[in-house]
């Protein structure tokens, strides 16, 4: 009954923590192994809330459209990583689950989690543009955009420099070498500041928003088949 009650304020609560999680799990070695452990056992469960919460919404039936295919495309694609992801890092970890073991090779395991890590944040940042819409609604902030007029203006030169920015970082933190398994270890430059790592890191997941919100915006305009 409580859930029923505060269902809406839950939902947004868990989106939330995930948004935050995100970037953080990027850096694993900044903040610790044990702590990286805890966090990804945290966003999985988080995860696997969302779509319970989600759930009646999923099985609506609707006529085909680009959009639908697109979202459910993406969606699948990341349930399936939400699900590998922490039994890789369950077989590579020294904090939580250091008696589980395979014997299947450290490097296998290792080069997985890294590939899905990084595939995952891409999907999951454009999840999260692709159900803006959803999210502005729900918190009433539709309204308030509709009613910007000529400051929307400012929200899309914004966007502008998120994106030429989050494409500087993309290149800077060498995603394409990770995303095509051309790397064995991810490289983190110690040298630069903790804050600029997790904020490139943020923005980049802002861009892939951005994309994700305009994408699933023109495939609604497709005809349905």
């Amino acid at each position: 009954m409580i859930i029923k009650k505060h269902r809406k304020g839950i939902k947004i609560g868990i989106d939330v923590a995930m948004t935050i999680l995100l970037p953080l799990l990027m850096g694993y070695s900044l903040i610790g192994e044990a702590l990286h452990e805890w966090m990804g056992m945290a966003i999985f469960l988080l995860f696997i809330t969302h779509h319970i919460l989600n759930w009646k919404h999923r099985k609506r039936k609707v006529a085909f459209r680009w959009s639908i295919f697109f979202n459910e495309l993406v969606n699948g694609l990341l349930a399936v990583i939400m699900i590998l992801l922490p039994v890789s890092g369950m077989l590579m970890s020294r904090h939580l689950f250091p008696w589980l073991d395979l014997g299947i090779p450290m490097i296998l395991i290792r080069r997985t989690h890294m590939l899905l890590s990084y595939l995952g944040f891409v999907l999951m940042s454009l999840h999260i543009g692709m159900h803006m819409e959803t999210v502005f609604a729900m918190t009433g902030l539709n309204k308030k955009i509709a009613q910007m007029g000529k400051y929307r203006i400012i929200s899309i030169l914004c966007q502008i420099i998120i994106v030429i920015y989050g494409c500087a970082a993309f290149i800077k933190h060498d995603f394409i070498a990770y995303l095509f398994l051309q790397r064995y270890f991810v490289y983190i430059d110690y040298s630069e500041p903790r804050i600029l790592f997790f904020f490139d890191f943020v923005v980049i997941m802002m861009m892939f928003a951005i994309l994700g919100y305009y994408l699933i915006k023109l495939l609604k305009k497709q005809k349905s088949v």
